[in-house]
């Protein structure tokens, strides 16, 4: 180390590229991230793109770097004040993943979601470099990009409300219900609005301008129509303290400041809002309502399944179970007779920010993400303490309150691709403006040093530009299915699950393909393979079961169907195929408990009922029967099967 010397704010870059490519990679996260969804079929809230976008953004800031320092004899770092617990959190990451319950989830995350060792890395590279990379300048046009961002995605949130949305949402995504806009879940769009809100205020006490205002008076209205009570709670905790930056700003403001119009601007947001309220009182009053109804499914079912995680925290409370593992460990930890169709919803995800750390991390990796964001917040508060400069406090305490309403919604669901690296990005530019501490380091090697670090990138770089790849050529086999192509659509299939083999969703989209081309022999062996790339897969061991059933090899097809509900307990269909094969087997107790437990699971889907009225009617049972088959009926009026089961009793309720 040559020299270490204190910075209050950091140098300017003098390299073009680096400059440019560092500006480009916080565009990236700060525009493309959030507005990005698939092409074709989205992908609810966690989509492919987003993701890989983040990741390959966080490359490039990686890369910026070494276009300005790399191949010079010394390498310059302005390290941010909360270098330390970020290292430590990345630390904590990895250390969880090499220990993890399943190691490749955790390093790859399951697909769709793709939480996993990468992704959080690569946040942290986030908030590691944007300080390093960018300039005041930046900074500034950076929050512009931000909130332009917001007015557009909140904007269509609002036009999804009265109904006009040009994109067809996979099911599961809210539609025609809560509006989402690019994310796919009202979670996720609220969290956004939170995050990015508080920055739009400060922005509008400088100045009035056509971008902050519009996103304050849309950002407000969507976040109303997301009906998410997380991000409700969050807007309320801002406001008061974004009030009291208003009034103390006025006390403060220096000449030429236009004091008239920032306060009308104030008002008529305040107004907005208000008129909001008031319009949609009813629907109001009803959500908040539920969030303290015990009895009401989104109550019960969030109150249980973070009991659920607390009592799985216990059990392995030091290191914790790995990245991304919930889904699989939450499954094994039921019981049985004790959840709801709501809660059968909700076992993907703690739905806590802090206990999901906490089962991910262990209790070490929560106390070094708590130390991280202490660090944050306390280099804040000293900052607007000890600086002068009004736009850059103003600046700065919208940045932090923007990151702290995150938060707060963040304990009632979990983070996302969509939303969180805007967050990172927001921290990063905290310390741009709060300055960081300057490090020279001699570079013994520079030319060594480059190539290994490009190389490093390059290898982070090849899964996701390859998962991406194979994302659009899985979109082609889609389209060609529709299309009435099953050829291409097979081949395709399979070009897919070859270009990122370790993302078994690619695969299992093959051996469905294959299935439908009567190509079993090959079906079968390609959801073996799916088995053996990842043991823990549930949908590998259903597929199996089933085509075993339709072979009448029960035997082999009760032992898929066991390995697949031992995965995942609540799954209908394995569970279905599980009761059918006891029927058969003449366990009938066993064949009406499961199948009970199945009208609990999804008291919507009419199989269950109808299988059951079907059992009590052989067992001579008429009236139990008669009561089944109406109530499937009732669930699906125009199946011809129901209709001649019920017609033997003289009732086919047509």
């Amino acid at each position: 180390m040559v020299s270490k010397a204190k910075n209050s704010k950091p140098k300017a870059p003098d390299s073009y590229l680096h400059n440019k490519l560092g500006f480009t990679s916080a565009i990236i996260i700060a525009v493309f991230v959030p507005l990005v969804f698939a092409p074709n079929i989205a992908q609810e809230a966690f989509s492919t793109w987003k993701v890989n976008l983040a990741i390959i953004a966080s490359v490039f800031l990686i890369l910026a770097w070494l276009a300005r320092w790399g191949m010079e004899s010394r390498i310059i770092l302005n390290r941010p004040y909360y270098f330390w617990p970020l290292l430590l959190l990345g630390v904590s990451y990895t250390i969880s993943t090499v220990f993890s319950v399943n190691p490749m989830v955790s390093f790859f995350g399951s697909h769709g979601r793709f939480e996993g060792l990468l992704t959080y890395l690569g946040y942290l590279a986030i908030g590691l470099l944007i300080p390093t990379v960018t300039r005041r300048d930046d900074v500034e046009r950076l929050i512009s990009a931000l909130i332009w961002a917001g007015v557009l995605i909140s904007a269509y949130g609002v036009i999804q409300h009265f109904g006009i949305d040009w994109k067809w949402w996979e099911e599961g995504t809210f539609a025609g219900e809560r509006v989402f806009s690019t994310f796919g879940n009202p979670l996720t769009l609220s969290g956004y609005i939170v995050l990015i809100f508080p920055l739009a205020f400060t922005r509008l006490l400088k100045r009035p301008q056509l971008s902050t205002i519009a996103f304050i008076l849309l950002g407000a209205s969507a976040l109303l129509f997301t009906y998410s009570r997380s991000g409700w709670l969050a807007f309320a905790i801002e406001i008061p303290l974004l009030a009291v930056i208003f009034f103390r700003w006025l006390k403060l403001a220096k000449p030429g400041v236009p004091l008239k119009s920032t306060s009308i601007w104030a008002a008529v947001v305040v107004l907005v809002i208000v008129v909001l309220a008031v319009i949609y009182s009813g629907d109001i009053g009803s959500r908040i309502a539920s969030a303290f109804d015990q009895k009401s499914d989104t109550a019960s079912a969030r109150l249980h399944l973070w009991g659920l995680t607390l009592d799985m925290i216990q059990k392995r409370p030091i290191l914790g179970y790995g990245i991304d593992t919930f889904l699989q460990v939450s499954t094994r930890s039921l019981d049985l007779t004790q959840y709801s169709f709501e809660i059968n919803k909700r076992y993907d995800r703690p739905h806590s920010d802090i206990l999901q750390v906490t089962f991910s991390l262990g209790f070490v990796g929560l106390m070094i993400y708590l130390l991280f964001f202490s660090a944050y917040f306390l280099g804040i508060l000293h900052f607007l303490r000890k600086q002068v400069n009004l736009d850059d406090r103003l600046l700065v305490a919208g940045l932090g309150l923007g990151v702290f309403g995150y938060l707060v919604s963040l304990q009632f669901y979990f983070s996302t691709v969509g939303v969180t690296p805007a967050m990172w990005l927001m921290v990063g530019l905290t310390a741009s403006v709060i300055g960081s501490r300057e490090i020279v380091l001699k570079n013994h090697v520079p030319g060594t040093l480059t190539l290994a670090a490009l190389g490093f990138c390059l290898l982070l770089l090849i899964p996701n530009l390859m998962t991406l790849a194979a994302d659009i050529v899985s979109r082609k086999a889609i389209d060609a299915e529709i299309n009435g192509d099953r050829l291409f659509a097979v081949s395709n299939a399979k070009l897919a699950s070859q270009i990122a083999p370790w993302q078994i969703d690619y695969l299992l989209q093959y051996g469905e393909l294959l299935e439908a081309s009567r190509d079993i022999d090959g079906a079968i062996s390609v959801y073996k393979k799916s088995i053996g790339i990842n043991p823990e897969t549930y949908e590998g061991y259903f597929r199996l079961a089933q085509i075993y059933y339709r072979q009448n090899d029960y035997q082999a097809s009760l032992n898929y169907a066991l390995a697949a509900l031992e995965r995942y307990p609540l799954k209908y269909d394995a569970r279905l195929i599980y009761a059918l094969i006891s029927a058969a087997n003449g366990e009938i107790d066993v064949a009406v408990e499961n199948l009970q437990l199945l009208t609990k699971i999804d008291p919507t889907n009419f199989r269950a009922y109808y299988y059951l009225g079907l059992l009590y009617r052989d067992l001579g049972r008429q009236d139990d029967a008669k009561l089944y088959l109406q109530k499937a009926l009732s669930l699906s009026p125009n199946d011809p099967n129901l209709k001649q089961a019920l017609s033997s009793f003289g009732d086919s309720r047509k």
